[in-house]
Order: C-alpha cells, then sequence, then structure tokens
C-alpha cells in the first residue's frame, strides 16, 4: 500500500510538471513565465515522496514477497504482458483497448503527442529521484534477470523507486480517465497493471 501511495505521490508531482510544462510551452504573457518556473522543479518532492524502505524493515519484506511472486509467474501471459509494457516509448498504444479506440499519431494525433510528452515528462522526473533515492533495482539486487534482457545492461546503473513505470502508468491512467472518464474503470485498471509490470 505504501509503494502505491508513493507512486501516487510521485505521479501527481510529476504530473503537475508535466502539464505545466506543455501548458508553458504553448502559452504566451506572464502566465507562462509562472507556469514554466512551475515546470523547471521548483518544488521538492522529497517533502511529501517517502524514502524507500529499509532493508531490514516489514516494508522491504512485502517488496521482496511481490518480487518473488512476480519471478514465479515468469512462464505466463502475465509475464509476456510486462515484456510488452518494458517498452515506454509505445505507451500510448499500450493504453487503446481500455480507452476504447486507437491511440495512434494517425487516429488522435493530439493525444498522442500529449501522452508522450506526459510520459516523457513523468520518466525524467521519475529519473531524477532515482538518483536521489539510489534504490538498487531488484534484478540487480538478487542477481536475476528481467522480462526484458536488452534494456537490463542500461538499467542495472538506475535506481528503481520510485518506479518510472508506476509513475507513467499512472499518469497516463489518470490522464486519460478525466479524457474518456466514462471508460475510467478500465484505463485505471490498465494503468495498475502498467505499474506492476
Amino acid at each position: 500500500m505504501r509503494a502505491l501511495l508513493s507512486s501516487c505521490a510521485c505521479f501527481l508531482f510529476l504530473l503537475s510538471v508535466s502539464t505545466a510544462t506543455v501548458l508553458a510551452k504553448d502559452a504566451k504573457g506572464p502566465e507562462s513565465i509562472a507556469l514554466e518556473n512551475f515546470a523547471l522543479g521548483k518544488l521538492d518532492a522529497t517533502v511529501f515522496l517517502p524514502k524507500p524502505p529499509e532493508s531490514d524493515s516489514p516494508l522491504f519484506q512485502y517488496d521482496k514477497q511481490c518480487y518473488d511472486q512476480g519471478m514465479a509467474m515468469r512462464n505466463t501471459e502475465r509475464a509476456r504482458q510486462a515484456a510488452r509494457d518494458a517498452d515506454t516509448s509505445i505507451l500510448p498504444e499500450y493504453f487503446s483497448e481500455a480507452f476504447g479506440m486507437p491511440i495512434s499519431k494517425e487516429n488522435m494525433p493530439v493525444l498522442y503527442k500529449l501522452v508522450q510528452r506526459v510520459r516523457r515528462t513523468l520518466g525524467e522526473g521519475a529519473r531524477d529521484y532515482k538518483k536521489i533515492y539510489g534504490r538498487v533495482r531488484p534484478f540487480v539486487q538478487y542477481n536475476d534477470g528481467t522480462c526484458f534482457p536488452k534494456a537490463e545492461e542500461s538499467h542495472r546503473k538506475t535506481g528503481s523507486y520510485p518506479s518510472g513505470h508506476s509513475t507513467r502508468g499512472w499518469g497516463v491512467a489518470l490522464l486519460l480517465s478525466e479524457i474518456n472518464p466514462e471508460r475510467a474503470e478500465t484505463i485505471l485498471k490498465r494503468g495498475m497493471e502498467y505499474g506492476q509490470s
């Protein structure tokens, strides 16, 4: 539960920064300066984003239990979905079914561009906080492989907290559920699955 709340807090902060960045780039006039300052990271998310759990804490043990459950699903359809979800560059397409229509450059170019922009900004924001917290990724800590081997080498050098997938998944899900509220439950479920991948 704490991990979910942490991801939500991080997401909300990063989404607001992302939205402000989009608005600042598109706005004209003095209000754009205020938005741009907000987007440049004048807020400190470490004030409300808790530190990752210590290795001897019950929360860490819970994280390990979740990791073990994920490893036990390696040869299942859920693991194959996680491998597909690992490629964040096509994130809008992963939400198409939940959204109820294809989110692509061709079908919905404005929404596609917005989702890609939010995805990039949330990813950059999560990376900044990964540097602060420096939590080792589980596959590195336990000397395991992942479901997406081609990214393992680059991911060995980056932290695992806050989760970039959870931040992006929740961020995009909340954005899309506001745009298409009739499909909000399905979209949010997909966001949760994406974060768990």
